[in-house]
């Protein structure tokens, strides 16, 4: 389980971490804790988190379409990725 891995890391050592994040998650089960909203694009399942409850579940794409406003205002989200994400599903 990692928390906040990339947190206080720059960009390229955030892109080296997420390489071998990604290189783990070829075997077992990881859980991934996360402010970065980004963090979430790859994986399985996202439990997006509000007010100590889940607020929403699912893929990255269909919490991007319930949470686009929020996505968008974090720069996460692009006109291009929901317009994406609708010809994906």
């Amino acid at each position: 389980m990692l928390d906040e891995e990339a947190s206080a890391l720059d960009v390229e050592t955030e892109a080296r971490v997420k390489a071998a994040i990604d290189n783990l998650r070829k075997n077992p089960t990881t859980f991934i804790i996360a402010h970065r909203l980004s963090t979430g694009r790859e994986a399985d399942i996202v439990r997006f988190l509000g007010h100590r409850r889940i607020a929403g579940m699912g893929s990255f794409q269909d919490l991007s379409q319930s949470f686009a406003a929020l996505l968008r205002a974090s720069g996460i989200l692009t006109d291009e990725d929901v317009r994406h994400s609708h010809t994906a599903a």
